[in-house]
């Protein structure tokens, strides 16, 4: 028993022995005199607890019109309660024994032994109820508190009455209110009248709710899952609501708090395989980031949130949500790039989400190297090579701080590392070509590429950057849009043999990540010197 437990049942105790050491010591005391006032007593104790009745209704019907926006169910079911009930009724047995014992005769009440009794007896059940009273107080202080408000509402969430009430848009019962639109409205209020603590409470309460709903969605069929796979959808909208109002209103501690939320319950919906709840969460935190960036509250920790979203749903294998998130990373690195200042970078280097799109592109390659001969893996990877040519394409101001160019870079060396620690070479070739012409657009100079590549070569790489270099030097021999399917490459490319070969007309990506038309004379002197470099290393092995 913890020591705040065991203090309240000490509390109780001395309480429960009140009532019996009043009515003993007034009995006692009332035998002293030859001859005690009962009947003034009566009349005193009825007066008193009829009117001390009377304000405690009073001042809580009052507590419970001040709090109606954010307490007001919760009060009421106060009201249902049996204790409540049973205080009430302590106080009307009191009264009416009260008011018997002062219609008994004046002199049959001042025999001695009666006398005693009689007054021990009334005292002793006036005192019970007054003492009931301070569990009153106690209820109604705990309600100045956000934290058994919502722990009473998140006890009493289900998936099945969630959603019922989305179907039947209403809840049974006397006071029927549905406990997630109350949370929800607790945490709204509060961000409205700048309370922060009780915001905070409500979204921790939210977020242990919708756990608790994707437990009970996760138990149902698939069938099942399927039709009331709208609920979902409907539950991270209003995680958007809260997030919208909070960006607006709230401190940086409820935006912190909504965020690692968000990405706790996007870890559980990954545990528990829904990939329905995982996809919302996903798209839940890109929203956050999104409305966080409009409002310049974006933070470093926002946008990595979706890298870890992405990374946990890769280590799992769903594929799915995987691809999702990095759409979703594609679109948010294209709205930093769309700003017209460097508020943002100027003080965090870090607020790009660019990062987190190389990592999980070079992760996805380290967990899942050996499934990229299935077409859900490639298209993944094909993906990621078309999200980078939209990222790529987002015109940046002049006077902006380029951050994809600061990034692509080294981005697309550990690609390449990681690519050739596995012995994808495929990869390697790809990414080879990646970095080439990066350097010809961006102006890196060769001694920078070419030492990128050597980091390749090191990593095991040598085979992909040797059939990248062939097939760039050999462009002209064949038509751009015939693809390098006719040709015997020493590295096979699934990417380019199945787009040339017809069966991959929906992919948007290029057969090869250079086209043939697109590459200058520039890129033959830096294609020489990568050349050069490589078969020196090769000689030197």
């Amino acid at each position: 028993m913890t020591a705040r437990a065991l203090r309240s049942s000490e509390t109780r105790t001395r309480r429960r022995a009140i009532p019996i050491l009043a009515a003993v010591l007034v009995g006692v005391a009332s035998v002293v005199p030859p001859s005690f006032p009962a009947q003034e007593l009566f009349e005193t104790l009825v007066i008193a607890q009829a009117s001390l009745l009377a304000i405690v209704i009073s001042v809580s019907m009052m507590s419970m019109q001040v709090s109606t926006n954010r307490f007001a169910p919760q009060l009421s079911r106060l009201y249902r309660e049996s204790s409540f009930n049973a205080i009430v009724w302590r106080f009307g047995l009191s009264i009416l024994l009260d008011l018997v014992l002062f219609a008994l005769p004046t002199a049959w009440v001042g025999r001695v032994p009666v006398r005693a009794v009689v007054v021990g007896l009334v005292v002793g059940v006036a005192s019970w109820a007054f003492v009931a009273l301070l569990d009153i107080e106690d209820r109604l202080l705990v309600f100045l508190n956000p934290e058994p408000v919502l722990s009473s509402l998140v006890d009493s969430v289900s998936f099945e009455r969630y959603h019922d009430f989305s179907v039947e848009r209403r809840e049974e019962g006397q006071v029927a209110r549905n406990p997630i639109l109350e949370i929800i409205q607790m945490a709204q209020t509060s961000l409205e009248q700048r309370d922060n603590y009780s915001a905070l409470r409500a979204v921790d309460a939210l977020e242990e709710a919708t756990e608790q709903l994707l437990a009970g969605y996760a138990a149902l069929s698939e069938e099942r899952q399927q039709e009331t796979a709208r609920d979902i959808h409907k539950l991270f909208d209003y995680w958007n609501r809260v997030a919208d109002l909070a960006i607006e209103r709230g401190a940086d501690d409820v935006l912190h708090a909504i965020v690692e939320g968000e990405r706790a319950i996007g870890r559980e919906a990954i545990d528990l395989d829904l990939s329905t709840a995982a996809t919302g969460a996903v798209d839940a935190v890109f929203h956050f980031c999104a409305v966080a960036l409009a409002n310049n509250r974006l933070e470093a920790q926002y946008h990595a949130t979706l890298g870890d979203l992405l990374s946990e749903s890769l280590e799992e294998g769903m594929l799915a949500v995987a691809e999702g998130a990095v759409s979703d990373l594609s679109r948010l690195s294209q709205l930093v790039d769309r700003r017209e200042d460097d508020l943002l970078v100027a003080d965090d280097d870090r607020i790009t989400p660019h990062e987190e799109f190389f990592d999980n592109w070079a992760y996805f390659l380290k967990v899942h190297h050996s499934q990229l001969e299935t077409d859900q893996c490639r298209a993944l990877y094909s993906h990621f090579e078309d999200e980078y040519r939209s990222i790529r394409e987002e015109s940046i101001s002049d006077d902006r701080v380029d951050n994809l160019t600061r990034v692509v870079g080294p981005g697309f060396r550990e690609l390449g590392v990681a690519a050739a620690s596995v012995d994808v070479q495929w990869a390697v070739s790809r990414t080879t070509e990646q970095l080439l012409e990066l350097a010809i657009l961006t102006g890196r100079t060769s001694t920078a590429c070419i030492r990128d590549i050597e980091r390749i070569v090191e990593a095991g790489g040598a085979d992909g950057v040797r059939d990248s270099i062939q097939r760039l030097q050999t462009r002209h021999e064949t038509e751009p849009t015939s693809g390098d399917s006719d040709r015997q490459w020493d590295v096979s490319d699934p990417l380019a043999d199945h787009h040339a070969g017809g069966e991959g007309s929906s992919r948007t990506g290029h057969d090869r990540p250079v086209r043939a038309e697109n590459v200058s004379e520039k890129f033959d002197q830096l294609l020489d010197d990568i050349d050069g470099a490589v078969s020196e290393m090769m000689r030197v092995e």
